[in-house]
């Protein structure tokens, strides 16, 4: 063998080499590629359904309600201070033998209370009332899901 093809037999050696060295490593650069790109997919995913909460958060309605008086007139305020209306909105009164609520059967259920709406129900007190009325608001979303939640008010 001359000193050419032992020359060229190297360098062909040495090609090899540095080629496997080369598929190698541009496996584990693949690999680790792909696992960056499955996690920035997640990550997106993730973004969105957050995106899509918020969105849902910000349409749905946030009642509330107080006792206020005007005058000698007592009223329980109901508002709605959420960007999204509420149905059927409706108001019990929880373990309550002395119901003050005098407007409530004509008023009540609100068939609709629009962002920024309030709904104003007479009361009647005297001095034997309670100080504090333990209340429950049901209501339900565009979509017909049913809510509630309970309230202390007090005079």
């Amino acid at each position: 063998m001359t000193l050419y093809e032992v020359l060229t037999l190297f360098a062909a050696l040495l090609a090899i080499v540095v080629s496997t060295v080369s598929l190698v490593r541009g496996r584990k650069i693949g690999a680790m590629q792909e696992e960056l790109t499955r996690i920035s997919a997640e990550l997106a995913q993730r973004q969105l359904e957050s995106i899509n909460l918020e969105n849902l958060q910000r349409s749905a309605p946030q009642l509330g309600l107080h006792m206020t008086k005007i005058g000698s007139t007592g009223y329980f305020v109901i508002t709605n201070t959420g960007q999204g209306s509420a149905f059927n909105v409706d108001l019990e009164l929880i373990d309550c033998t002395d119901n003050p609520l005098v407007s409530a059967s004509s008023l009540l259920p609100c068939p609709e209370l629009k962002p920024r709406s309030t709904v104003k129900i007479m009361t009647s007190t005297h001095l034997g009332s309670p100080p504090r009325y333990q209340s429950r608001l049901t209501w339900e979303l565009a979509d017909g899901e049913s809510n509630s939640e309970v309230f202390w008010v007090s005079r």
